[in-house]
Parts: C-alpha cells; structure tokens; sequence
C-alpha cells in the first residue's frame, strides 16, 4: 500500500529475501503485508512522537483522508526537523529486524 512517506522507503530487500524462503506466495503476500503494517506503525508512531501534540490530530486526519503525499510531507516538513531523516531511521530499524527473521528462518531451514 502507498504511504505518505513511500517514496523514501524501499523493501524490495525484504521481498526478495522473502522470495528465498520458498513460501506459497499467499505466505508471501500475508508476510509482505506484515512488514508493511509494522513499517507503518512504526513510523506513525516516531512521526506522533516528534509532532507537537496540537498537531497530532491535524496529521492523522491528513493521513486518515489518504491526502497527496506532497501535502502530507509538506505539513510535516513544517513542523519536525529532518522529518525525512527520521523516518527512514525507523523504517531501516523495523527492516533490519525482519531481515535477521528471515536470516534466521533461513539457516533453520537448511
């Protein structure tokens, strides 16, 4: 699914690795999705955390529309410092740990 920050963030790595596992691809779909939703949370969460707390319901309303990306970013680029830095940082931090899953589920399965 298209996020507001999906321009900046690519999991092409996590899918492919995937891919090496050798799952049905309803498995793959259903883990996919999982690394989605958790990226997602993680990054609401971070982005609410740096957000001024008047601010907070005006940026979930944004997103909860599915307002244009630009717009989404530029409210945010007015009210966090290096908004972009920070999501990538915890989005690489959530992948990181589904890549060592799937590392691990790899050397298991051999």
């Amino acid at each position: 699914m298209a996020h507001f920050y999906s321009h900046l963030i690519k999991i092409e790595t996590l899918v492919l690795k995937l891919e090496v596992l050798g799952l049905e691809n309803k498995h793959n779909r259903h883990l996919t999705s999982l690394v989605d939703d958790t990226i997602h949370q993680a990054v609401l969460e971070r982005v609410l955390s740096k957000l001024p707390k008047e601010k907070r319901r005006d940026f979930l309303v944004l997103v909860a529309q599915n307002r244009d990306t630009m717009e989404v970013m530029t409210f945010l680029n007015g009210k966090i410092d290096n908004v972009e830095k920070e999501i990538m940082e915890v989005a690489e931090e959530v992948m990181k740990e589904f890549l060592a899953d799937i590392e691990e589920a790899e050397r298991l399965k051999l």
